[in-house]
């Protein structure tokens, strides 16, 4: 895909998105209520998303006020950073977000080199 034809698909994807001042292209967003591991692997995804070039947004809100962990725009894909979530919540936002979903699990990856592996074979 050329430089033009992947800022089209950021964008549309984008549109996706519900739109205000605090969306914010390739930032770490966390929250409060985030466990340590939960914001730690979020951090991870973001930091290989960033090596890949990829564009993401962190808690991404979408039109019907559903919100992924980080979204990546240039493949329409959430991921869900999984710790105390339950499988039916997952789920849940299968059948609410306007893209495909795939899970992390905080107990999958140890470090950033196991999430690196992980986004490669799946964003490639």
């Amino acid at each position: 895909m050329n430089k033009l034809d992947l800022a089209k698909t950021r964008n549309l994807n984008s549109l996706k998105l519900k739109h205000s001042s605090k969306i914010h292209r390739n930032c770490l967003r966390t929250g409060r209520g985030e466990s340590e591991s939960h914001a730690l692997m979020k951090y991870w995804i973001c930091r290989v998303l960033l090596s890949m070039k990829k564009e993401f947004v962190c808690e991404a809100v979408f039109e019907n006020c559903s919100r992924a962990d980080v979204y990546v725009l240039d493949n329409n894909i959430a991921i869900e950073v999984l710790n105390s979530e339950k499988e039916k919540s997952i789920l849940l936002k299968t059948n609410k977000y306007p893209c495909v979903i795939t899970t992390v699990s905080v107990d999958d990856c140890i470090d950033m080199k196991g999430v690196f592996k992980l986004l490669e074979d799946l964003l490639v």
